[in-house]
């Protein structure tokens, strides 16, 4: 309960303050302003909030995804989902604007809703398969005409302990049907965070850039394929750093095994 109270002392007026004179604006009128002035006052938010959470990311390759970014098209990024800290480390450490594909229910959460709109995100309806088709065209539309990065979980809903699900192929068809890149990511560490049983200070959060694959690497397999590989990649890195992780939320804690 503590890292609650202390988050809402620290973050509560000014996110009120936000909220009313620039969030609830953004979010109705979003195309009235630049996509990168909206990102980037949302970065700036999200960064606020972790760090009073006490997250502390680490993000691995960082150079190697920096050099991606430079005279690439519009990309797709996929990864894992564990918590609802996902999508903010995402932001938070982000080198170019990005729109998210969030699930429906996020639409309801007072904040994040409101930033999925900022970011003309789409709301996923995974009970409805006509409406996941219109999403995903959308996406597939915007990446096109808007160059607009998308980052996409494919497994549409949070795993518990690491257990991941199966990805759902179709996250991968706007990509495949613009020959676009596909960035292949994961998250360890963001569970911790929310977690109100959890007595930890800090938080060490990593987050990986795995692979960045192109057309030429996918273009011969189908993209239950791709969703496959993905999920493989994903699974063999999240084996690796978790227990680094956990490492480091004991040593920065102090917490003896």
């Amino acid at each position: 309960m503590w890292k609650y109270f202390k988050v809402v002392i620290k973050v509560l007026f000014p996110l009120i303050f936000d909220y009313f004179t620039w969030i609830l604006r953004y979010s109705l009128n979003p195309t009235k302003y630049s996509f990168e002035k909206r990102f980037n006052k949302v970065q700036k938010i999200v960064r606020k909030i972790l760090n009073a959470f006490g997250v502390k990311i680490k993000v691995n390759n960082y150079e190697e995804y920096s050099e991606n970014l430079k005279n690439t098209e519009s990309l797709i990024y996929v990864c894992n989902h564990i918590s609802f800290i996902d999508p903010l480390v995402f932001i938070a450490i982000a080198k170019r604007p990005f729109s998210i594909v969030a699930k429906k229910e996020t639409k309801k959460m007072v904040l994040v809703g409101r930033i999925v709109k900022i970011l003309e995100g789409e709301f996923l309806d995974r009970e409805d398969l006509k409406q996941q088709l219109k999403c995903f065209m959308r996406v597939q539309k915007n990446l096109e005409e808007k160059n607009r990065d998308y980052v996409i979980f494919p497994e549409g809903t949070r795993s518990q302990d690491y257990n991941m699900k199966t990805f759902h192929h179709g996250s991968f068809r706007p990509a495949f049907k613009l020959k676009k890149p596909i960035y292949i990511c994961s998250v360890v560490g963001c569970p911790k965070v929310l977690d109100i049983k959890d007595k930890g200070k800090y938080y060490p959060i990593n987050f990986n850039f795995i692979e960045k694959i192109n057309y030429d690497f996918y273009q011969n397999k189908t993209t239950n394929e791709i969703a496959e590989y993905a999920e493989n990649l994903i699974k063999e890195n999240i084996n690796e750093v978790r227990p680094l992780n956990e490492a480091e939320y004991n040593k920065i804690n102090k917490i003896k095994n």
